[in-house]
């Protein structure tokens, strides 16, 4: 049978990115056509500022402060490790 599931994979989520991947591969042991249809939702029209979740009003401005630095330290070396695992992860079941 052709299964087709649809995720939301535009976020850096390694959770939701491996839950993906084993749904697929159990389908696919079960003796399933699998297809994964990534759901992109179209994010220029509305971009959330730099500063939204960072804790101010929760956390203090002190903790805010040191998340937004973390932030913008790691945030692309985060991206760039997420992006290699998600193209390993699913590129080889495209060459299939």
């Amino acid at each position: 049978m052709k299964i087709a599931t649809l995720t939301f994979q535009f976020s850096i989520n390694f959770g939701a990115q491996l839950q993906c991947l084993a749904l697929q591969e159990v389908l696919k042991e079960m003796g399933h056509d699998v297809e994964v249809l990534q759901y992109n939702p179209d994010f220029t029209k509305k971009k959330a500022p730099f500063y939204r979740n960072i804790g101010i009003k929760q956390n203090g401005l002190s903790f805010a402060l040191k998340h937004a630095f973390v932030k913008l330290v790691y945030a692309s070396k985060m991206v760039n490790r997420f992006n290699k695992f998600q193209k390993k992860a699913f590129e080889s079941d495209r060459a299939m």
